[in-house]
């Protein structure tokens, strides 16, 4: 009986088939594959001893392919909820992943691909050519697709996918009496924000009161220790008591509720204050311009920055002010006097509900004075 071996594999060696046998005397044979992976795998045959050329011909196993992303039964870990930090243990379920041994994987994930974002680590075959075992690297983002490639053959990305934890923010320092002219550090702490130096469009965080969360836009914001804290810088604004919601990687934490997560603008601060028309002292009727100058007043022309005041005379009645508005960003703001009378009247003014000591300058209203009489 003539000896008829088949090798083949890159360059015609590292695979030697199970059996080989001539099928047409002196033309044709057929030898049994074993288990293997890779493509354009050149064959060379040996017949009595003698071993012939490799091959200009090739053939490839068949690609792999993914059907199912999940977590192994040894992890707690849903791999719709993974660490920001990486480490998460995924199981990849498909056909044609390759032997136990000899068969070098790497796994990548990410938004679309390739290429893919991420390179998973430690990958391995658990179950000869139908799952695959790797972790997960440190990362952002949800609906990641996978692909495997075994062989120098890569798989489609898959139809299943696996999202890394939505962030939470558990508390904010350097929010207390911001300016409300923005561009104050403010630092925040919680969990899953992502690598060290996560930011651009990964992050995104915006604040405001509870009937508009998102009313102001932090700016710059980056995360400074991995997964745990980043910095952002305040926007202009105005207001008390603001939640702050973090996006990270296209996910959302909850809006924070604790004393010890809510921020606020400082409160208006008056400095002068004076009248428009030369005059000194305010008429009775009303209508005149007061003009204040301070800090903490918010932006002009804001819809969200509604300003209102009030003073209160001597006599102990308090006048609602009318027509408040801000006239230089921050620092002056107007309003208008009120019918009235009496003298030493302090003013205050509000600013995103948050209210300013009264004035130390007062105002009064002009004396009356007895111009004629009649029926003396």
């Amino acid at each position: 009986v003539v000896s008829v071996v088949g090798e083949y594999g890159l360059g015609g060696s590292g695979y030697t088939s199970s059996s080989c046998v001539v099928t047409v005397d002196h033309t044709e044979m057929a030898c049994t594959t074993v288990e293997g992976v890779g493509s354009g795998l050149s064959w060379r045959v040996s017949v009595g001893g003698q071993r012939g050329p490799v091959s200009a011909a090739t053939t490839s196993y068949i690609g792999p392919m993914i059907t199912l992303l999940s977590k192994p039964i040894t992890s707690s870990v849903s791999v719709l909820a993974m660490p920001t930090g990486g480490g998460s243990r995924v199981q990849l379920t498909g056909t044609n992943l390759g032997p136990l041994t000899g068969n070098p994987i790497t796994a990548y994930y990410g938004v679309s691909g390739p290429p893919y974002r991420y390179t998973a680590v430690s990958c391995v075959v658990v179950t000869a050519h139908v799952a695959i075992e790797c972790d997960s690297v440190g990362g952002v983002g949800h609906d990641l697709v996978w692909s495997v490639t075994v062989g120098g053959q890569s798989s489609p990305s898959s139809t299943s996918v696996t999202s890394y934890d939505v962030p939470a923010v558990s508390g904010i320092s350097g929010g207390s009496g911001l300016h409300t002219s923005g561009g104050e550090s403010i630092t925040l702490t919680g969990s899953n924000f992502g690598p060290l130096g996560t930011n651009g469009t990964d992050v995104s965080v915006v604040y405001g009161p509870s009937e508009a969360l998102s009313r102001f836009v932090a700016t710059k914001c980056n995360v400074t220790v991995a997964n745990s804290q980043m910095k952002c810088w305040s926007a202009v604004g105005v207001g008390s008591s603001h939640s702050w919601t973090v996006t990270v990687g296209g996910l959302s934490s909850a809006a924070t509720v604790s004393a010890g997560s809510l921020t606020s603008y400082a409160i208006p601060t008056i400095t002068s204050v004076s009248m428009v028309s030369p005059a000194t002292t305010m008429r009775t009727s009303g209508g005149e311009t007061i003009v204040f100058v301070g800090s903490e007043f918010g932006p002009s022309g804001s819809s969200w920055n509604v300003l209102s005041g009030d003073y209160t005379g001597s006599l102990g009645v308090t006048y609602g002010a009318l027509s408040c508005v801000v006239v230089v960003d921050h620092v002056q703001a107007s309003c208008v006097s009120n019918v009235g009378v009496g003298a030493n009247n302090s003013w205050r003014v509000r600013v995103g509900g948050q209210w300013s000591v009264a004035s130390t300058v007062k105002l009064n209203y002009t004396l009356p004075t007895v111009a004629s009489f009649s029926g003396a």
